[in-house]
Parts: structure tokens; C-alpha cells; sequence
């Protein structure tokens, strides 16, 4: 191992960092052009980085990966408690509140781990995005055995992001230093990715813990493959793999690197332990095969790749590009899907020192590992480079810890060219903090409220179920469990309603006797107000949605007291509610499957004889016919619609829905009169302090 001789703080590894930090924080926090942001990044980036790959350099003016910051592990040991304090604190503060609600992703799973309440099934793929189905397998039995669903979304991810840093720390130290893997494994508990993904329920929040377990065996097998307990090893590797096959798509992205490796050190030095290795994985996977043959597998690999994209090539190069520039700067790309509210997943100060350790891995670039990182690197990063409809970021999850340990590197090439231990602890030290309080700004901060000097979590989102949900969970504590018809509803709401209520909800939970429920409660549109509120004379109705001028209406929510007189109607309600269950769960798993899609036709024919008759049910039944795709044309839409004026309420919005299935299929004219109607029999509504809703001039 060569010894790096000891340099000030002057050196010009730090001159080259000054440069980089100046260029990431520019292009991270600063409204900047493009043409602007693309001199900053040649200049301030791109330049330091090429002159210090073409510089003479040897493979002993760099530090190794194995050099010690500090020797004798000074300045390390007194942080352990806190880092673990933090670390454990920082993930389940205001755990079921953090965030106010659940995502449109989280909401999904939880909906269908519900499902497998009354009865268990053996599903494997889930959703358009067919998701494997441990998720959905362990949520189930949170939500058997705890009573809040926030709860039951929120403490996986929290947990599983706890044990990232210590599985990070062991597969480090294999190879590296004592002081390096700490520092890696200080990142991975309080950098801003790990806390960040800790906070949601995502098929991704297994992959990083999982990951460095597997790469912490691998480890211990390539540093001595001839012991006893090889073989052992490499069955507990495959065994995980296994598991890991069980989370997420992006999951065979490890399963590739991992087993590549095994293979190319195994053949060359012992074929047994290949073949080994081999049965043992394809044992593991064996119910991933079983499934793929059994439901079919890899249509959403082929949407999300865009080999059937209505996108542009220069939309898919912008994906593959913004995939990239989210880890450092920013998506290129509006609406990124789990990415950070402004710069990247590295702040300015370890994007800063990600380069100054891939650049200084150059040098040592014949070594097996610094080769086995770059290749690591590329090959977990694939599905950024494949997808082409939009940025995800936990389809790179994986990618994570590759770029937190290039980091560290960094860090460590920094403190090494500090001569003396002392002023390297405070110097680097004082980095790395800063480096940590702007992860922590950035995560708190769009979560708070108030002043710098007061700061306060969130009480209210601009969101509908939201806003209905906390109307819901006050009634419930006053009078108990009640009716909550949630499934009327279209399916561009989601479900986040259906799992948030379902801990009061007798519609939903059977372990609720309905014959203690005292009240209603319907979430519809606001046009259905003026029919329902003189059906319902004791109704109470609010609005819950952010625009009252939009044409479209909005959501209210009814609270209808639930009495002998109307308690036959409910329950026709109540069945009705029950098809319109099995139709929303037939949605979510009917786009990838040509058999349940006819099922799902098969279930809303069949629904029909229990809403025939009553116009709001109609209404509600020909509005969900209305969403299906019946073919290139939107003839049966439109008629569905029609339906649902004819033979339910002839409410606003159904007009404003036919008018842009009418303009879409270019009948011009007929969508001016559909449009003209809308506008007619529109109701004029005032919402009172309380939420209340009146129609004006009553």
C-alpha cells in the first residue's frame, strides 16, 4: 500500500474542490439558464475534473481506499452514540405526521395489502408497474395487528433505513479502513437520501439495506473463497438475492452485479463453488420464475423503456440525462417522482466530494475493487438509462450507496491531504456537519412552517382526501365508527381515503359491526349537492377541494345521519359499495392483463342490477363506465356519459366530461352544446367558515 505524503489544506485537491463546491452550488440552488448552467458546469465542474484525470499522476499520489483519516481511530469513537441517536431519531420523529399524506404510491400498496385481509391470495405481480409482492405481503400484517394506517405505511421504510448504515459500515470494512467505513456508515444514517427515503412506503425501501447486506457477504467470500465457510456464504448470498427478487423491479440490477461477480472469480478459481452458488440462486428465485410463467412478466419494463412511447426521442434523452443530473443538481425533467425539492440527492458539498473521489479513483484504476465500483456503479444505474417516460428515482435506489461511498472517498482523499490529525478532524469534520445540516435543511424544510425562529410542522395540504379525512376522523371521535363510501368515487383519486379511514370505517372493516354505525358519510362531486341535499334534507355537506370555479366541480363530503328510515336505502348503497370495491381493485390490476381486463368488464356488467333504479348510484356506475378504454374511439365513453345524465343526476360536471370526450373525437358542435349545459344548470355555491357548503340565493 503506498503512503500519501501529507499536504496543506492549500494542496490542490482542495483548489479543485473550491471549484467544484462553487459550480454544484450554482447549478443546485440558483435559478440559472440553461446556457448559463451549462458554462458553470464546463468550467466549474467538467474542467477540474478532466485536469485531474490527464494530470501525472501515480497510483501513490492518491490515497488508497484502505488509508485511515485518522489514525488510531481519533475522532471517531465519541460520535458512535450520537450518530446512532440521531440516526434512530431522525427517522420516527413525528413518524405518522411528517408527512401529512400518504402518497398516490403509498396509498396503492396500502389498498392492496387491505385486500388480503378477509382473504389471502398468493398474487405475486402488482399494479401496471408490476411490483413484487413482499410489500404488499408484510403491510398486510401491520394492518392486521395496528390500528393506524399511518403507522403501517410510515415504520417500514423508517426501519428499513435504520439498518442501511450498519449494513453499510460491515460490507466497507471488509476492504477498507476502520475510519473510512465509519464515515460511510455516518453518511448512509444521516445524509439526505437515506432520511429521505426512509419516509416513504415505496417497493424501493428494502433495496438499499438488502443491497449492502448482500455486497457485505460477497465481501467476506472474495476476501478468503477457499474456507470452509464459503460455501455458506455463497448460500446466504443467494438466499438474499432471492429475497431481493421479492421487493422491487429494479432489484435485478444487484441480482446481475452480484452474481456476474461470483461467476467471472468462482470459474476462474473453483467451477464448485459456481455450481454451488448457481443451484442455490435458482432455488431462491424459483418463486419469481414460478410467477413470471404463471402471470406474465415485463410489460411495464417495455412501457417504462419507451419501446412504445408516444414521447420524442429528445423526451427519452432528456429522461436518461435528468436520471443523471437528479443525483447532483436537479431533475432536467418537471415531475420527478420521489426526488428533492430543489438541487439534488447529493447537496453542493458531496456532490463536491463525489467528484474529488471519482476522479481520484483514476489513478487506481487497474485495482480489482476501484474496477468492481466503477462497473457497480454502471450496472445499477441501468433503469436510469433505460427508462424513457419519466424520472423515478427509486428505480436507482440502489445506486445510492455507490454514490455516498464515492463520497466518502472523497472526503478522506480531502482530510488525507491535511498534514496534521488535529486540524484534519476539525477541518474535515466541519465539512462533513455542514454537509449533514444541509441534507437536514433540506429535508425538514418543506415539511415546516413559520419562521426560522418558530418553525412548525405542517397542519394542512392542498389535497381533497386530505382535507376530508380530517372531517371524518373528528366525526368518528365523537360518535364512533360510521359508513364511508369512498368507492363511488372516480379512480383519479385514488385511494389514499379508502386506507386512511379504513380503521372506522364500516364499509370497508369487517371486524365493525354496522349495526353501531350512527352516520354516512359520501365523498362525491360538489355538483351533486343541490340533488343530494333535498334526498338527504338532515345532510351535512363541506367542501374538502381547492378550486370552486373549476368546471369540473371538486369534491365535497356529505355526513348523512344514519336512521331507521333510510337504512334500507343504505344498505343497497352498502352492496353497491361492495362491487365498486372489487371494480377499483379490478383497475389496479387490469393494465398489464388481457384476462383481467375482460374479468373487470365481466364484474361491472354484474354491477349493474344493484344500481338500477336509484339515480345517484346510476350516476356513479356510468361515470366509472365512462373511464374504461373501449377502443381507438370514445363513442362508448360519450354514451356512458349520456347515461349517466338520462338515467341519474344530470349534474354538471357529466356535461363537462362529455365536452372533452366530444372535442376529442372531433364533434365540434355537439361539445358546444354540451359545454352550453354545463354552464346552465351549474350551480353558484358559497362555502362558509366552517367548510359548509350553500348554494347561492338559498
Amino acid at each position: 500500500m503506498g503512503r500519501v505524503k501529507a499536504k496543506g489544506p492549500l494542496s490542490p485537491v482542495w483548489i479543485y474542490f473550491c471549484s467544484l463546491l462553487a459550480g454544484n452550488s450554482l447549478l443546485s440552488y440558483f435559478p440559472i439558464s440553461a446556457q448559463v448552467g451549462g458554462w458553470v458546469f464546463s468550467i466549474l465542474i467538467f474542467l477540474p475534473v478532466l485536469l485531474r484525470l490527464v494530470g501525472k499522476t501515480t497510483p501513490g499520489s492518491t490515497p488508497l481506499p484502505q488509508s485511515e483519516i485518522f489514525p488510531n481511530g481519533k475522532g471517531s469513537r465519541l460520535l458512535i452514540l450520537p450518530v446512532v441517536f440521531l440516526a434512530i431519531f431522525l427517522r420516527f420523529f413525528h413518524l405518522t405526521d411528517f408527512h401529512l399524506w400518504p402518497t398516490g404510491d403509498e396509498a396503492l400498496h396500502g389498498f392492496l395489502a387491505l385486500q388480503l385481509l378477509p382473504k389471502w391470495d398468493w398474487q405475486f405481480f402488482y399494479t401496471v408497474g408490476e411490483h413484487p409482492p413482499l410489500l404488499i405481503w408484510v403491510l398486510s400484517f401491520f394492518f392486521r395487528w395496528f390500528n393506524s394506517p399511518f403507522f403501517d405505511l410510515w415504520f417500514l421504510p423508517a426501519f428499513f433505513s435504520i439498518l442501511v448504515a450498519p449494513a453499510g459500515y460491515l460490507a466497507a470494512r471488509v476492504f477498507l479502513s476502520k475510519s473510512i467505513s465509519a464515515l460511510f456508515g455516518t453518511l448512509l444514517a444521516l445524509s439526505f437520501w437515506p432520511l429521505y427515503f426512509g419516509r416513504f412506503c415505496h417497493q424501493g425501501l428494502f433495496t438499499p439495506a438488502l443491497e449492502l447486506l448482500c455486497f457485505w457477504i460477497l465481501a467476506l467470500w472474495v476476501k478468503d473463497p477457499k474456507k470452509k465457510k464459503a460455501i455458506y456464504l455463497l448460500c446466504l448470498l443467494a438466499f438474499l438475492l432471492g429475497i431481493g427478487s421479492l421487493t422491487f423491479t429494479a432489484w435485478a440490477t444487484v441480482l446481475l452485479l452480484v452474481t456476474t461477480t461470483v461467476l467471472v472469480l468462482a470459474i476462474s478459481k473453483d467451477k464448485r463453488q459456481a455450481l454451488i452458488f448457481l443451484s442455490s440462486l435458482t432455488l431462491a428465485l424459483s418463486p419469481f420464475l414460478w410467477a413470471i410463467w404463471n402471470e406474465g412478466y415485463g410489460r411495464h419494463l417495455i412501457d417504462s423503456a419507451g419501446a412504445e412511447s408516444p414521447f420524442t426521442w429528445q423526451h427519452h434523452l432528456l429522461t436518461h440525462i435528468s436520471y443523471l443530473s437528479s443525483l447532483f443538481w436537479g431533475s432536467l425533467q418537471a415531475g420527478t417522482s420521489y426526488g428533492p425539492t430543489w438541487g439534488g440527492m447529493l447537496n453542493p458539498v458531496f456532490s463536491s466530494a463525489f467528484f474529488i473521489g471519482l476522479s481520484g479513483l483514476w489513478p487506481h484504476r487497474r485495482e480489482g475493487l476501484v474496477q468492481w465500483i466503477g462497473a457497480a456503479f454502471f450496472v445499477c444505474f441501468l433503469p436510469g438509462f433505460l427508462a424513457a417516460d419519466y424520472v423515478e428515482l427509486n428505480r436507482v435506489i440502489q445506486v445510492m450507496p455507490l454514490l455516498l461511498l464515492v463520497t466518502t472517498l472523497g472526503l478522506g482523499e480531502l482530510a488525507l491531504a491535511i498534514g496534521k490529525v488535529e486540524r484534519r478532524k476539525w477541518i474535515v469534520g466541519g465539512l462533513v456537519l455542514c454537509g449533514l445540516l444541509l441534507d437536514l435543511n433540506h429535508l425538514l424544510k418543506p415539511v415546516l412552517e413559520g419562521s426560522f425562529a418558530n418553525p412548525r410542522f405542517k397542519q394542512e395540504i392542498p389535497d381533497a382526501n386530505f382535507r376530508a379525512y380530517r372531517i371524518l376522523e373528528k366525526i368518528a371521535k365523537e360518535k364512533g365508527p360510521g359508513m364511508v363510501l369512498t368507492e363511488f368515487l372516480p379512480l383519479r383519486y385514488g385511494h389514499s381515503l379508502y386506507v386512511a379511514t379504513y380503521p372506522f370505517n364500516v364499509a370497508a372493516n369487517l371486524k365493525l359491526d354496522i349495526a353501531n354505525a350512527t352516520w354516512v358519510a359520501v365523498p362525491t362531486n360538489i355538483d351533486y349537492q343541490p340533488f343530494l341535499s333535498k334526498r338527504f334534507p338532515k345532510a351535512k355537506w363541506y367542501w374538502v377541494d381547492n378550486d370552486l370555479s373549476a368546471p369540473e366541480g371538486g369534491m365535497m363530503i356529505g355526513i348523512i345521519p344514519f336512521e331507521r328510515e333510510n337504512q334500507p336505502g343504505f344498505q343497497k348503497w352498502l352492496l353497491a359499495h361492495q362491487i365498486f370495491h372489487k371494480l377499483q381493485v379490478d383497475a389496479e390490476g387490469s393494465f398489464n392483463s388481457e384476462k383481467k381486463f375482460k374479468q373487470s368488464f365481466q364484474d361491472l356488467a354484474a354491477a349493474y342490477p344493484l344500481v338500477q333504479g336509484d339515480p345517484f348510484l346510476e350516476s356513479c356506475y356510468w361515470e366509472w363506465t365512462s373511464q374504461y378504454y373501449f377502443g381507438p374511439t370514445k363513442e362508448k365513453n360519450i354514451q356512458a356519459l349520456q347515461n349517466a345524465i338520462q338515467r341519474g343526476y344530470p349534474v354538471a360536471c357529466f356535461y363537462q366530461q362529455l365536452t372533452v370526450l366530444l372535442e376529442g373525437d372531433g364533434h365540434i358542435e355537439e361539445a358546444l352544446k354540451a359545454k352550453e349545459k354545463a354552464v346552465k344548470v351549474k350551480s353558484s355555491f358559497i362555502i362558509e367558515s366552517d367548510s359548509m357548503i350553500r348554494v347561492a340565493g338559498n
